[in-house]
């Protein structure tokens, strides 16, 4: 309950101090049975706002959304530290999970 009410707050924008979630994103669309790189990932994400490795919170439900169409879905969130207070605002989409190496 509480996490789905501080995301509601992220969503909306509602809190200036938001923390900065890490968002994984996994490769559905796999050409020829590989997962395609990561260069490949920041590429799309570009396409969908991203800037850098990051795409504002405000944002995440149309970035995932196009992130999807590209063939990537969220494999996984991570929710930032509560010290964590460098990246405000933002998402970390470029972390690679074990099962991308």
């Amino acid at each position: 309950m509480k996490r789905t009410a501080l995301a509601l707050m992220i969503l909306l924008g509602t809190i200036a101090t938001a923390q900065a979630d890490t968002y994984t994103f996994k490769d559905v669309l796999k050409p020829n049975g590989k997962a395609r790189s990561m260069a490949a990932k920041k590429a799309d994400g570009r396409k969908c706002g991203a800037v850098g490795d990051y795409f504002p919170t405000q944002d995440t439900e149309r970035f995932t959304a196009c992130m999807r169409g590209l063939g990537w879905t969220v494999g996984n969130i991570k929710p930032a530290p509560p010290s964590d207070e460098n990246l405000r605002g933002c998402r970390d989409m470029m972390r690679t999970s074990e099962s991308e190496h």
